[in-house]
Order: C-alpha cells, then sequence, then structure tokens
C-alpha cells in the first residue's frame, strides 16, 4: 500500500494521497504507535503544504501535536 500512495504523490491524486496518510496518521496514533503516526502525519503535511491546501495543513499539524 505504501508503495501505491508513493507512486501516486505527484499526480492528479495528490490530495486523495494526502487525505490518505493523514488517515493513516490519526489510526496509528489513537492506536498508540506514534512513530507511524508521525511518519504519515509528516507526508501528509509535507504534501498539503507543496500544494497550498492550507485548511488540511493545519488540521494535519494539528494531530502531529497529539502524537504523545
Amino acid at each position: 500500500m505504501r508503495t501505491a500512495l508513493r507512486s501516486r504523490r505527484n499526480s492528479a491524486c495528490g490530495p486523495l494521497v494526502a487525505h490518505c496518510y493523514l488517515g493513516l496518521g490519526k489510526l496509528f496514533r489513537v492506536t498508540g504507535n506514534g512513530e507511524e503516526a508521525r511518519e504519515h502525519l509528516t507526508r501528509a503535511t509535507s504534501m498539503y503544504r507543496e500544494m497550498e491546501m492550507t485548511h488540511w495543513l493545519q488540521k494535519g499539524e494539528a494531530e502531529v501535536g497529539k502524537i504523545d
């Protein structure tokens, strides 16, 4: 799955891929896997920043702040 997400990162599906990373980050955070959560949330926020999706960037950054 990670390979599929990476291959779509630079395509027109960018927002969808970023949302997937955000969702995975949230999932890993609530299940107590902070390292995986941080990895996915960092990818999501980087993509949101590159695409200038400020609303979603703020949501991603807020999730990063919730990691224990």
